[in-house]
């Protein structure tokens, strides 16, 4: 009920009665909530003892590993040096988490209408009939195709107003239970995946931390939505499509980790090899025109980490 009331209120607050686009500070204000959000929650849940990975079995130790690569950069199958420290493991688990919203939310703008969110399953959902359909239309014409998915989830989402006709009315109802359902499901993955073994809950807390978990999953949800309704165009970037990424400090896609004190290290960051993205890069193209679609703003910078001596 909580989550349910939180997700109305992201609604409302983002509806106007008029499809006009939110202040790029606003939405780079929403987006730094769920990074300081997603942090928060992991450095609470996250274990403090890394040797208890070491101790896992071998199948959930793959398991691990197979997840850590989406944002980690391994060495030989296992975590670089630097990442052994009692503050290791609530990076591994807030980039494993920042990765699981952002790729499920900012990759696709159908997400919602998925069936499933399983790792190992095959499914021809309405959500990968669209994105196929999107990415085709997308090489035939860029600006119409962004107008189509734009005007599409308009038309799945219609905004709240007096005047509304009933149809509208259950239309958006749907799509919001949709989207609550599909949030909660992920939620409840994540929380039962590999990243499970970065947790340390007691039996007492483990409603309070459920509960917030899937907030941050639903919120993050109803923010990717609303952006998915506008005429621009988001690009979500992870390891995967970065490669084998180098930092500098002058770059604006990049930050790096607190942790890792720039200030104290003065000269010595740029050009050293990222070994985690611990948040994803969050690029926004074109205009709400449906314009310039060769030119992108960052809506939100990729958060990363990488081994400096004396830095834990």
């Amino acid at each position: 009920m909580i989550i349910r009331k939180q997700q109305e209120a992201s609604f409302k607050q983002m509806d106007s009665g008029r499809w006009i686009p939110r202040e790029d500070s606003k939405v780079m204000g929403d987006l730094s909530r769920i990074r300081r959000d997603v942090k928060n929650w992991a450095k609470v849940i996250a274990i403090k003892d890394m040797s208890k990975i070491q101790q896992l079995g071998i199948s959930d130790k793959d398991d691990l590993m197979k997840a850590l690569a989406h944002v980690v950069i391994l060495e030989d199958g296992e975590l670089p040096q630097g990442l052994s420290t009692h503050k290791s493991s609530s990076i591994l688990l807030n980039a494993l988490l920042a990765h699981d919203i952002f790729a499920k939310f900012f990759h696709s703008p159908f997400f919602f209408l998925q069936r499933d969110f399983g790792y190992n399953s095959e499914n021809f959902s309405a959500a990968n009939e669209l994105s196929d359909l999107y990415r085709m239309l997308q090489e035939s014409n860029q600006e119409d195709a962004h107008l189509w998915r734009s005007k599409t989830l308009r038309l799945l989402l219609p905004l709240s107003r007096l005047g509304n006709h009933d149809e509208e009315r259950v239309m958006r109802s749907w799509t919001e239970s949709r989207i609550a359902e599909v949030s909660s499901q992920a939620a409840s993955r994540f929380a039962a995946g590999p990243a499970r073994h970065f947790m340390a809950v007691d039996a007492g807390d483990r409603t309070n931390y459920r509960t917030k978990l899937e907030s941050i999953y639903q919120e993050a949800a109803t923010i990717s939505v609303n952006l998915w309704t506008r005429r621009t165009f988001m690009k979500c970037t992870t390891l995967e499509e970065m490669r084998s990424p180098i930092f500098d400090p002058d770059s604006p896609h990049l930050v790096a980790h607190s942790i890792i004190h720039p200030d104290d290290h003065e000269g010595r960051l740029k050009g050293q090899p990222i070994s985690v993205i611990v948040h994803p890069l969050l690029e926004v193209l074109g205009t709400d025109e449906a314009k310039d679609y060769d030119q992108a703003r960052v809506w939100a910078t990729a958060e990363v980490w990488f081994a400096v001596e004396n830095q834990m």
